[in-house]
């Protein structure tokens, strides 16, 4: 097994989602390039749906990101733990 495999495997769905989140935003803006449906974040991350939704509200709601006409913004650096 790869280091990048097992670390992957070994990571939480929020590691997983704030590297994907990091590493597709725009440098100057914060903005993700791309625009994605819950689902498609989930089917990348190998989560529910239900659990992206659940950790995007909560970084929404904590000031993090903005999500706007499904385009999200990283307003804040990410924690490197989220409940």
């Amino acid at each position: 097994m790869s280091d990048t495999l097992a670390d992957y495997l070994s990571s939480s769905v929020y590691q997983r989602l704030k590297k994907l989140l990091e590493e597709m935003a725009s440098s100057k803006t914060g903005e993700l390039p791309v625009a994605l449906r819950h689902r498609d974040l989930a089917g990348l991350l190998g989560a529910s749906r239900e659990m992206i939704t659940k950790l995007l509200n909560g970084l929404k709601n904590a000031g993090y990101i903005q999500i706007e006409s499904k385009v999200i913004y990283l307003l804040n650096p990410l924690p490197v733990k989220f409940p």
